[in-house]
């Protein structure tokens, strides 16, 4: 049986990346494909006096958002509604399109892809 991914990353031109451990972790394993470097995340979570990289608090959200801002969509299922949230910077065209695309491939692995919640963080 194939495990299921609840989150994934979408590149700026469409890439899908599933994740399999959490957003932060999946970026520090390799941060070239996000734009920064192992050495800028470990000074961020050293500048909040937070554990590389599994604590989730303001590190975090300071390096997923420079991420976003730079066109990454952060796509998470909430398992209570089953339903799926995508998180970007903007809400235009490339990102309906990106989230249609995420939609299908989804939808053809036989996952749901219902998208309940969008929110812009910008």
């Amino acid at each position: 049986m194939t495990k299921r991914i609840e989150a994934y990353w979408i590149s700026p031109i469409g890439e899908i990346y599933p994740v399999e451990k959490s957003h932060i972790q999946t970026v520090a394993e390799n941060p070239k494909r996000y734009g920064t470097t192992l050495g800028k995340i470990k000074r961020e979570f050293e500048k909040y006096d937070e554990v590389f990289p599994f604590q989730e608090h303001k590190a975090r959200r300071n390096i997923l958002t420079i991420i976003i801002k730079n066109g990454w969509i952060r796509m998470r299922l909430n398992l209570r509604s089953a339903a799926w949230t995508a998180e970007t910077w903007e809400w235009n065209e490339r990102e309906k399109n990106a989230l249609q695309i995420w939609q299908n491939k989804v939808k053809g692995s036989g996952e749901n892809g219902f998208i309940k919640n969008h929110y812009s963080i910008k």
